[in-house]
């Protein structure tokens, strides 16, 4: 494993943090968090500008060097769902599929808010 840069989005915040394997564990070389979060759904409002104009203000003081980006977000924002398939299918049978797997497990939300 080498040095890497991980961007965690929180619904509260965003953390950004350089971590490098030792012989000890992970040794943390730099640590920061947005004040305000992020809303990957709706970058547009002034919460998520203000979230991001501080992610960039901490991007662009790290000085030190990573080899990895490792990206994370909330896992009450992601659905993972494992289904058979067949080589070949379509798109439009995929989203079928992601369909009827939301409506079975989730019938209190609808499809359509699903980002995909």
């Amino acid at each position: 494993m080498d040095k890497a840069l991980c961007a965690f989005c929180s619904p509260e915040r965003t953390y950004l943090a350089i971590v490098e394997p030792k012989s000890k564990g992970l040794e943390l070389d730099f640590i920061a968090t947005t004040s305000v979060p992020i809303d990957l759904e709706n970058l547009e409002t002034s919460t998520s500008e203000q979230g991001l104009n501080e992610f960039y203000e901490i991007a662009n003081k790290i000085n030190s060097e990573y080899d990895l980006i490792n990206f994370s977000i909330p896992i009450e924002n992601t659905i993972v769902s494992e289904f058979p398939a067949r080589p070949n299918i379509t798109n439009d049978e995929i989203m079928s599929i992601i369909n009827i797997e939301i409506r079975q497990n989730y019938p209190q939300f609808n499809p359509q808010e699903f980002p995909t």
